[in-house]
This record gives C-alpha cells, sequence and structure tokens, in this order.
C-alpha cells in the first residue's frame, strides 16, 4: 500500500483518511493523518517547528550536526540504515529525517505536536517517507514493524520516559534495535540559573514566551559571541546566562548561530517536562523494557542507550 507522502506504513490504508486494520478512521489535514485530538503538553514544540523548520538541518547549516549525532547514537554507520525500516517517533522539523532518507531507509515518523506539518513540508516529496501526528505510546503502527526504532531529543519531555520507552520497544521487531537518548543530573544543571527562567517561561503561552526569548537572546548573544571558546569565562557565564548557544562548540556562520540561539533558547525554556535521569536509570528501563545487549554511556546531552529486543521474542 503507497501513501501520498511517503512509504506504506506497516498496517495502515490511506485514501482521504487513514484507517486501520481494527477500522479506525483518522481525519488528514494538511496532508498529515491526525492520530490524536490535539497536541496535549507538546505546543511548545509545535510552535518552534512550524517557526523555525530549517534551522537544525544539515542541508540547511552545510554541516553534518545531525548525521554526526545520529550515527553515533546508532553505534554503527548510517549506511546500515539502508533499505530498512524505521520507526522515528519525536520527529520535530525533521533534522535526522532528512539524514535517514538520504541513505535510503524507509522511514515513518511521529510527532505529538504540530511539528509533523514542518516535517511533511520537508520531506514529503520523498517516497521513502511517511509523517503522522500520533502519540509514540499509541503510534498507529503495528508491534514488531520496524527494524529499527529512534527516538533522539524527546523521551526527557514525556510524563512518563520509562513508559515510553517501554512502548518504543514494541514497535521494533524480535532482532531489531532501539536507539534513544535522556537527558541526565549533573551541576551544570542544577546550578544554572535558566532553570529560574524556565519555571516561569513554560507557564507562558508559546507565542508571548518566544517573544521574551528573542529578548533575551539579543541582550546575552554578544557576551556569548565574545566569551567564545574561553573555558573558564565561558563556564561562569553558561551558569549566569538564560540563553542557549554554541560558540564554544561549532564554527558556524554568524546567521546560523543566531538562528540556532533562537531556536534552542525556546526548546530549552518553554516544555512543560524535563525529566533527568541518571545512566543507570536509562539503562534499567531499557533492560525493563525487555531490550538486551544494551549499551548506554554518557554522550550528547546527557545519556545515550541502544539495545535490541531478543531475537526470540514475538508480538
Amino acid at each position: 500500500m503507497q501513501f501520498s507522502n511517503g512509504p506504506s506504513a506497516p498496517g495502515l490504508s490511506f485514501t482521504a483518511e487513514m484507517r486501520c486494520p481494527q477500522g479506525c478512521c483518522f481525519p488528514v489535514r494538511n496532508g498529515v493523518p491526525r492520530c490524536i485530538a490535539g497536541e496535549d503538553y507538546s505546543g511548545s514544540f509545535g510552535f518552534e517547528w512550524t517557526r523555525y523548520p530549517q534551522v537544525q538541518l544539515d542541508s540547511n547549516t552545510g554541516v553534518a550536526l545531525s548525521a554526526q549525532r545520529l550515527e553515533r547514537c546508532l553505534g554503527m554507520p548510517l549506511s546500515s540504515l539502508a533499505d530498512k525500516n524505521v520507526l522515528e517517533a519525536g520527529c520535530g522539523s525533521g533534522r535526522f529525517t532528512e539524514v535517514m532518507l538520504a541513505v535510503g531507509a524507509r522511514v515513518c515518523s511521529l510527532d505529538l505536536s504540530n511539528a509533523v506539518e514542518a516535517n511533511y513540508a520537508n520531506h514529503a516529496a520523498h517516497p521513502n517517507f511517511f509523517v503522522a501526528q500520533a502519540d509514540l505510546r499509541k503510534a498507529p503502527y503495528r508491534h514488531g514493524a520496524f527494524d529499527i526504532v529512534i527516538c533522539i531529543g524527546v523521551l526527557q519531555h514525556t510524563p512518563n520516559p520509562e513508559e515510553s520507552i517501554r512502548a518504543l520497544a514494541r514497535y521494533a521487531k524480535p532482532g531489531g534495535l532501539v536507539v534513544i537518548d535522556h537527558y541526565s543530573w549533573g551541576l551544570r544543571r542544577i546550578l544554572a540559573l535558566r532553570y529560574f527562567y524556565r519555571a516561569w517561561l513554560r507557564r507562558l503561552h508559546p507565542s508571548k514566551a518566544h517573544a521574551i526569548c528573542r529578548r533575551l537572546v539579543e541582550r546575552w548573544l554578544p557576551l556569548h559571541r565574545w566569551v567564545g571558546k574561553k573555558l573558564l569565562l565561558r563556564a561562569v557565564l553558561s551558569r549566569i546566562s538564560p540563553i542557549t548557544t554554541y560558540y564554544h562548540r561549532y564554527d558556524l556562520p554568524e546567521e546560523h548561530q543566531r538562528a540556532f540561539a533562537y531556536l534552542d533558547t525556546f526548546d530549552f525554556l518553554t516544555p512543560r517536562y524535563e525529566r533527568l535521569r541518571t545512566l543507570a536509570q536509562v539503562r534499567r528501563a531499557m533492560e525493563h523494557a525487555g531490550l538486551v545487549d544494551v549499551v548506554a554511556y554518557h554522550g550528547g546531552n546527557g545519556v545515550e542507550a541502544r539495545g535490541r529486543v531478543a531475537a526470540s521474542c514475538a508480538e
């Protein structure tokens, strides 16, 4: 079965509506099936990605930031994704979607928020792409349908990360790979004054919070630019500044540095949930979800982990 915006999605048929074999029918708006009633707790992300739909795409920056992060989390070359059925849970505007499609994966993406519209706009023309607005805990796909399930930059923003990990594992086939990351505890998070801003801004409507975040970026960005990679000064500034920048990490043109600052400052200060887990807690959650050969380590934004569904498991 072929979808108008991508590949055959396991267990679904598609016309003007999306219908599953059990008879459930979902409306389609702006080319995207809507398998939930609304954005729930993810409204700030929908606002964010529809406003900044291409900032994080490697094709936009000209630097393989997303490709490098994805390959590190996978623990294998990106070329290993060729001809694989991949479920991408929490796709945002499609920074990892782009990378996976480029190497020949068949990608079924989903997001709880209206970010699906940005991802659809970026990738709808690709024949191996399908996207739906859905809750990753109740994705409209058969259990055991995917070779690889990827959820990067998402779990810390869900109400119950452990429940979400269990749900992700159900969609991977026996022997299939589940790849995640999660924010972790650390003094830089506990002591940073940004959390005081976050306690205020996450209660505001996204449009109002966004306007405030932009003003914060305009005020603090020149200081971050000046500090750059000066280690000691950067350590102090990171404790007191409310904004997120990457002058210390990436050599990008100023226009991209500013765009990333707008985007990631809003991304950090406005989500309703921000869960923190230790490496041991992430590993334990993966194992409790029935995954084996679990690899977990400190990296990226906290903890990165992957594991496989036991080959003997059946749906």
